[in-house]
Formats: C-alpha cells, structure tokens, sequence
C-alpha cells in the first residue's frame, strides 16, 4: 500500500512540475582523536523509531577489456555556487572541491577516525586548550609554490571570518600561530571535544592566488589548492575542466583529466550516461533498479551521513501566522508519514529520521525522548486545538529541483494537505533557495545538510552564530540560553556527561518544532564496467579511481 502511495505522489510530482515550469537545474594527548567509536548511549526514548539508510552491495558489472582512457565524465545536478572551497558548503561544491583542495586533517566516516593529510601528526596540551601540528614538508601548491606554516595560519584566519561557509567549525579558536617552518599550533578557548572533526572543514589555500584574483577568486580557476587535481577551467552554470597535479604529494593521479558536466533533470542524466556521455553518475533508486538489472553497468548503493528535514520559519515577519503558534507546528511534525516518503524517495532504502543527526553516524548524537512519529489524530486534535478546525493555509513551502529533495517536498505538501493543512509548492534554484532560508524568506522549506560525524555540526543550524534558517528568539525560545549550551556541551570530554548535554540540545530544538527531520538518505550510484571506483558514504575521491 505504501508503495502504491508513493508512486501516486510520484505521478503528481511529475504533473506539478510541468504545470509549474520549473527550473531544472576530545581532546587527548594523542595523534589520534579522543573518541573514533561511537559512544554508549545515556538517554533511550521508550521506542527508538529511527531506521536506518541500507545499503547495496557493490555489483561489478563484466568489463569490455583494458581501457586506454585516461578522462572521466561526471555530472553535477545544482549549479556550482563557488570554486572557493572556503566560501561554498552546498554538497556538489564540497564533493567537486574535494578533489583539488585539502585541510589539515580528514575523517573517515566508515572507521570513524580522523586522519592525517596535509598534517603528518598532532598533540593536545594537557588543558586541552592547545592543539600542535606537523606538517607535510613536501606539499605544493598548484602554482608550484610550496606549502609552509605561513600558509595554514593566514588559511585558518581566513576561515575564521564569518563570511567563510565553514566559519561556524572554526568556534573556539582563540588563534593560530606558527610554531616552525613545517608545524602550527592552535590555541582554543577551552577543551572541544569536536575540534578534529571540524577543521576537516577548513581548507589550506595559498594566499598569494587568493589576493591576487581578489573579488574574482571563486568564480574562476585558481591555483590555490594542494589536491590530487587542478582547475583549469571553470563556468560554474556549465562545465568544469579538473587536470592532474603532476606535483601531488601521493603521486599523479591514474584520472588525468575530470569534466564535471552540469545536468539539473534525472532523466536527462540517465541518458547521457546510457548513451556512454557520462561514466560515473548519481541517479535516483528507481533508475538505479532499472540500471542494475541491465547487468550491463557497474552498481553500488550506500547510506549517506545526512538528513534532509522541514525546517519552518516561525515568528519572523512576514511569515505566516499560523506558523507562530506551536500546536500547529506539532500538527504539522505529527502529519508526517516518512515510511510513505522513503519509498517515494528511495524506494524504502532510505531511513527514516526522527533527529537531525543521526545516532549511529555521528559522535554525541544522542537518541533522546522528543520525537514526533505519524499521527493523524493528533496531528488534527492540535489544529482544533489551535482553532483551525476545518484547516489552515500556512503559505508556501519552498525547495529546489533535480534531487530527492523535490519528491520529499511533494510528498510533505499532499500529507500535510491530508491533514488540512495547506501550502503552496515554490521551486527555485538551489542556491536562490537557500539565500531565503539564510535570510528568513520563507514559510516553511525542505532541504539538507551533509553531517559532519560529530553532534557540534548541528551548530551550523542552531547556534545564533552559524547559518541559522530559524531565529529562535522569534519564535519564542530564549536563543542565547541554545547557544550556551551548545557552546558549553563541546567543552564536555567525558563522553556519557557530554551525550547528556546533547540530549537537552537535541530536546530544546526538536520541541519546538521548527527543524523536523525527514529521512537519511541512501547514495545509488552507477557507472561503466571498465571504470574501477572507489564510492564512500560522504565524498569520493577520484584520485582513488582507475580505468581497467
């Protein structure tokens, strides 16, 4: 039944977008970091009604033979917002810098561990307030320049500005300071129990390109990163050309060359990789089950660290008023059927999320009380309550094109339509529909966030000094008592006492109902049967890549 729901709701996704016309576009004395496990759980709700994302197992598929190529064709489906890996943190950004710009240090989501990268090692003082680092001594950057102290501290002060995307994981930091030609030394406020995980964030960048290009720097190609590849060219609404750095640190890359192709519509994507015009591509489950059982493509589908959630912008003016009043924002939390979104969106592989990070992939997340599961009976007991009885508009509900998030939005506006609760679907560009969550232009709207492994990355959304799309002193919550919380719960490195402090975060944001997650979501991928991949649950890497 569920299935024959979803794919009801899939029918008017497709009808509503042709209508609309839319756009288709712990600190320790150690290298290592204090906690690579996740930790025992302190708090249980009387039934944990999370599911998790599945997977499905890699499937390679019989290769033509050897292969001479030494290109790759890949696509994005959003405009790319920023070549500037420091100023950009939308996911096709991040995973398209990921293979020419590097930080410090990098986690592995699947160990659980933080790793070195353009760092060989580092050591916390026993306060936990000073964080020393190595470094590479044979690091270049793509301009042939070499990688010193000079460039990490003038990169982390960089970061430290509050217009960098990232700025929020720099919290803490006091200042950064060069300690030697080849070694850093971070000095922080007080122990942060997150502080590895974050600056895997922070990209080091080399300052002599980035002043040069000033205002230009980020909207075209730059030599300013140390990856396994170079830009060489960039348009940001069309193509991106990536070489090989003949100079990398690990070697040359087998990839010589990556053409990132920007292709908004899924059907048009499954095309162009059907018609041999693209070798690796993200595509929906749908075509992923369709693809697969060609037999004539490589398949591997895998849980992503993410969440994709409702967020409502209650009490900011201009909104609707409806949206103020909590009993409506419950009605709405109350009304939605994630088992029936799952398999509209991931034909059931996805899980179902009821908290914003989730428990089984990020460190300090906790799995507390508050969770809102389907039911319509109350969902229409606290409207009458509220005193919209026979239902309510509450606006429109904004999200963009060419992803999951279209069918998630869908299917939120026809269940909370069903409970009387109505709304106007609004389709943008990705980057147009953020800029309005990060503004506070909008009712309600569905998006995501990559999670970053640890709790603190809820932050970003909840703290008056990230990138908030809610502002809680508006909606009625005392906002500087959240963000002393958040603030103090980071300092916590004892692991039960610091779960404790996550937990009443997670309680305070999640009761007043203004970010309701919606799922976690699963990766298929497809790609050619001479191409050896490597997919991982976060960001890939082609320098891990190889043709047959």
């Amino acid at each position: 039944m569920k299935k024959a729901i979803a794919l009801i709701l899939c029918l008017m996704l497709a009808a509503s977008c042709a209508a609309c016309g839319a756009k288709t576009e712990t600190p320790a004395q150690t290298n290592q970091p204090a906690q690579t496990t996740q930790p025992a759980q302190t708090t249980q709700p009387a039934e944990a009604p999370a599911t998790q994302p599945k997977a499905d197992e890699k499937v390679e598929a019989q290769s033509s033979g050897h292969s001479d190529r030494t290109d790759l064709n890949i696509s994005w489906n959003q405009i790319m917002m920023s070549s500037d890996p420091q100023r950009s943190s939308g996911l096709q950004d991040m995973m398209t810098h990921k293979q020419y710009a590097e930080g410090l240090v990098s986690f592995d989501i699947l160990k659980g561990e933080v790793e070195p990268q353009l760092a060989t090692d580092w050591t916390f003082s026993e306060d936990g307030k000073e964080v020393s680092f190595n470094l590479r001594d044979d690091v270049y950057f793509h301009n042939g320049d070499k990688m010193t102290a000079d460039d990490v501290v003038w990169s982390m002060e960089r970061c430290m500005d509050p217009i960098c995307a990232h700025y929020t994981y720099t919290a803490g930091i006091v200042s950064v300071e060069k300690t030697g030609d080849y070694s850093v030394k971070f000095n922080l406020e007080a122990p942060n129990a997150a502080f590895l995980i974050n600056i895997t964030r922070l990209a080091v960048l080399n300052k002599k390109v980035v002043e040069e290009q000033g205002d230009e720097f980020g909207t075209k190609e730059h030599l300013a990163c140390t990856g396994p590849y170079y830009l060489e060219s960039v348009d940001l609404d069309e193509k991106i050309v990536l070489k090989a750095f003949d100079k990398y640190y690990l070697g040359e890359p087998s990839i010589k060359t990556i053409n990132y192709y920007m292709i908004t519509s899924t059907a048009a994507g499954v095309m162009a990789f059907e018609a041999g015009d693209l070798d690796w591509y993200n595509c929906d489950v749908t075509e992923y089950q369709r693809l697969k059982a060609t037999g004539k493509y490589s398949t591997e589908a895998l849980p992503a660290n993410h969440i994709t959630f409702l967020c409502i912008n209650a009490g900011y003016p201009g909104t609707a008023e409806p949206l103020k009043d909590l009993r409506v924002r419950q009605a709405i939390a109350y009304s939605i059927d994630r088992e029936e979104m799952n398999y509209a969106a991931f034909d059931g592989l996805g899980g179902e999320a009821y908290y914003f990070f989730n428990p089984a992939s990020n460190i300090g997340s906790p799995e507390s009380e508050v969770v809102f599961k389907y039911d319509p009976d109350k969902a229409k007991a606290l409207l009458t309550e509220a005193g919209y009885p026979n239902g309510v508009d509450v606006g429109k509900l904004q999200s963009f094109t060419g992803s999951h998030f279209e069918i998630c939005a869908t299917v939120t506006q026809a269940q909370l339509d069903a409970m009387g609760i109505h709304s106007e679907l609004e389709w943008q560009e990705q980057s147009a529909t953020l800029t309005n969550f990060k503004t506070f232009n909008y009712n309600m709207g569905v998006t995501g966030q990559n999670c970053t492994g640890d709790f603190f990355g809820t932050r970003n959304r909840y703290h008056s000094k990230g990138v908030p799309y809610v502002d809680f002193n508006l909606a009625g919550y005392d906002w500087a008592k959240l963000d002393d919380m958040i603030d103090k719960a980071v300092t916590i490195t004892d692991p039960d006492k610091r779960l404790e402090a996550d937990a009443e975060i997670n309680d305070f944001v999640a009761g007043a109902c203004v970010y309701i997650p919606l799922l976690n979501k699963t990766v298929p991928y497809v790609w050619n049967a001479d191409l050896n991949v490597v997919n991982r649950t976060d960001q890939y890497r082609v320098f891990e890549w190889s043709w047959k």
